[in-house]
């Protein structure tokens, strides 16, 4: 089992509270390290999780959830500070011991990069947010800490980008509101252990009317794919805020030996396709039962726009409401493949298989490969039988979908 294979296992048993499966693997980063203060910490934790489990078998009491959640909170971050300094030691990833504030690529590269954040670096983090004169400089550290915080949980730095939710910048203003939330949607299950967290952001957004229209703006994100226009070299794209626009055009000039890949390195290799696993989980998440909760209205709002990004996540239980939608779509001058492969559901659960395969041999047509086409059509296989479609049914009509005459 490798590295990431270990961090891996360590985070499901922590999600699941199982303090014991992580110690097994920590024990072993932690012999490697030789240092007496995580070793210290080490035992300490697993003393106290024995002695909460023989008192659970003694006794019952309400309180031993609340103390088994500080104890894995208490575990996860031992695991984050063990695991950054076993990176450091494997050579995985550079120590940063400051950076040139000046600089953009130096910020890029430390804020992408620094395992162990300093207070200072966080206070010019912030400072540099609500400077109106370092736009371009602030940019590129949020999204750069945004790539660090996705693979390496830092408290701290969660909890900093939260406090400059209120940036007055409004392209900041957005890359901050939709860094956060595509944080807390990532570490959804790690958050109910981190109530400093919780407790920060719950203060922040008030009622949340604004967080949840950003919300709105981060599942219509999906259907740009920014990296290919960075790739392209298409600056002048609306998609692309104008002072990372501007920035990026500087840095390509500034040195034939700059490559502009290199200062959009904090993306994943698979953007847009990480944001819309993401955008896909978001309706199970803390943060939709904060955002969201019981409000009828916001809810209807959010399965739209789920509908209007391409996605049926939010509207399978509402298929009339999602039939209305997707006809006035189709009309539009907007429609994509998933347009039509989520009206040929429709049509297929409502036994109008005439029109079902139809629409979905546009929606082949339009992504140009069978695999492309099949990559968006078997993960609904499920709810299409669940939904009544025969599975046998299923398998014909993607038979005939394999092959398509342009």
């Amino acid at each position: 089992m490798n590295l990431d294979e270990q961090r891996d296992t360590i985070e499901r048993a922590l999600g699941e509270r199982m303090i014991n499966h992580c110690l097994a693997i920590l024990k072993i980063w932690i012999a490697e390290l030789g240092v007496d203060n995580y070793a210290n910490r080490y035992h300490s934790l697993q003393q106290n999780y024995k002695y909460l489990f023989n008192y659970y078998l003694s006794a019952d009491d309400p309180e031993r959830d609340r103390l088994l959640d500080e104890m894995t909170g208490e575990a996860y971050r031992l695991v984050d500070e063990v695991f950054a300094d076993v990176c450091l030691k494997r050579g995985r990833v550079k120590e940063h011991q400051g950076f040139d504030r000046t600089d953009h690529i130096s910020v890029m590269h430390y804020f992408s990069e620094c395992m162990h954040f300093q207070d200072e670096d966080l206070d010019w983090l912030c400072d540099v947010i609500q400077d109106g004169e370092q736009t371009s400089l602030a940019l590129v550290a949020v999204a750069a800490i945004a790539a660090n915080l996705k693979n390496f949980f830092q408290e701290d730095a969660l909890l900093a980008l939260i406090q400059c939710l209120d940036c007055e910048q409004e392209v900041l203003h957005n890359q901050i509101n939709a860094t956060v939330l595509m944080l807390l949607i990532h570490y959804d299950v790690r958050i109910d252990f981190f109530p400093a967290v919780q407790d920060a952001f719950e203060q922040k957004i008030g009622e949340g009317d604004e967080i949840f229209e950003v919300m709105c703006g981060f599942i219509h994100s999906t259907t740009v794919k920014l990296k290919d226009l960075l790739k392209s070299k298409d600056f002048d794209s609306e998609n692309i805020p104008s002072e990372l626009k501007n920035l990026l055009q500087q840095v390509q000039q500034s040195s034939e030996n700059v490559n502009i890949e290199e200062v959009v390195n904090w993306m994943p290799n698979d953007e847009n396709e990480y944001l819309a696993g993401l955008i896909a989980i978001l309706p199970q998440t803390w943060l939709y039962s904060l955002v969201v909760g019981d409000d009828i209205d916001r809810a209807k709002k959010l399965a739209n726009t789920y509908l209007d990004a391409g996605m049926m996540d939010l509207m399978w239980n509402n298929l009339d409401e999602a039939e209305e939608q997707l006809v006035e779509q189709l009309r539009s001058d907007k429609v994509c493949a998933q347009d039509y492969l989520n009206y040929g559901h429709i049509c297929f659960i409502k036994k109008d298989r005439i029109m079902a395969y139809e629409n979905y041999k546009q929606a082949r047509q339009m992504v140009g490969s069978a695999k492309k086409f099949f990559s968006l059509f078997r993960p609904d296989r499920g709810i299409l039988v669940s939904k009544g479609v025969p599975v046998e049914h299923i398998y014909l009509m993607e038979d005939q979908l394999l092959k398509i005459e342009e």
